[in-house]
């Protein structure tokens, strides 16, 4: 039996940082078991009187109460385990993590008007958890629209995204065409642009450095040992990484290969450009 009661859609249990993540997954859930509507206070159905319909009722609301109950803590089952309905226990959790206190709203505001790119982040997670932030503020009653949404995207991208938000400049942001699709579009895509640019760049100065050191190595042939300079520009010209793809690691070990065979090549290029 699947642990989180899902029928074999895996669903991390709920905690005190993954609510709104766990609350959408949970609802596609429930609306997949067609008992979405058991959970919701407009649409759920009253307490029949019928007994056959009474005993239908009681089936969807076991169902969603199950399927909630088996993505909680045991300390958040503790929380819920007075409710009587799957309705009454999603409104405990809704009151447990959306508190809409002045010192909650004041925390995601700040969390969303200052949230920037970390190192080595990709563009699609960083956009993700901007939005993320911007549902956080929603659920508390702050409009957060397109345009402010896609604005406080740019707002925390590093510097070497300055010139993709000066052509976004140039559209001005009262343009009907600025949206947060469109600029999450064209982040994706200058995403690309700078990653191509820097595997070409690399393969180019790596292939440069070879070919010029092999052209003009002339002189005695005997092994000299690599100073610590020539480990480091070794390293960075072959761009060693444990994430790198399987074809480039394969070029890589190529010119670690043959700059080894060599070892006067980069002691004569340190000395040519001198």
């Amino acid at each position: 039996m699947d642990p989180s009661g899902t029928a074999g859609i895996r669903i991390e249990k709920l905690n005190d940082s993954n609510f709104f993540s766990w609350k959408q997954k949970m609802e596609l859930v429930l609306g997949h078991r067609e008992v979405d509507d058991m959970i919701d206070p407009i649409l759920c159905p009253r307490r029949p009187e019928d007994p056959e319909d009474l005993h239908k009722w009681i089936r969807k609301d076991k169902t969603a109460r199950m399927t909630i109950g088996l993505t909680l803590s045991d300390e958040m089952l503790k929380n819920v385990c007075h409710t009587e309905t799957a309705l009454e226990m999603w409104q405990e959790i809704c009151n447990v993590h959306q508190r809409h206190t002045l010192l909650n709203k004041l925390a995601a505001r700040r969390d969303f008007y200052t949230a920037t790119m970390k190192p080595g982040e990709k563009m699609l997670v960083y956009i993700n958890r901007v939005r993320q932030m911007a549902s956080v503020l929603e659920s508390m009653g702050v409009e957060i629209d397109d345009k402010e949404l896609a604005m406080a995207v740019l707002n925390g991208l590093p510097k070497r995204f300055e010139t993709i938000i000066t052509a976004l400049d140039a559209i001005g942001d009262d343009d009907p065409s600025f949206t947060f699709a469109k600029v999450r579009s064209r982040l994706l895509q200058e995403e690309k642009r700078c990653a191509m640019r820097g595997n070409l760049s690399a393969n180019a100065e790596a292939s440069a450095l070879i070919t010029g050191a092999l052209v003009d190595a002339e002189g005695p042939t005997e092994n000299v040992a690599l100073t610590a300079d020539d480990e480091t520009t070794l390293n960075r010209i072959v761009g060693q990484s444990t994430d790198a793809p399987k074809e480039e690691g394969e070029v890589v070990l190529n010119w670690q290969r043959e700059l080894r065979r060599h070892p006067l090549l980069l002691q004569q290029k340190r000395q040519r450009q001198k």
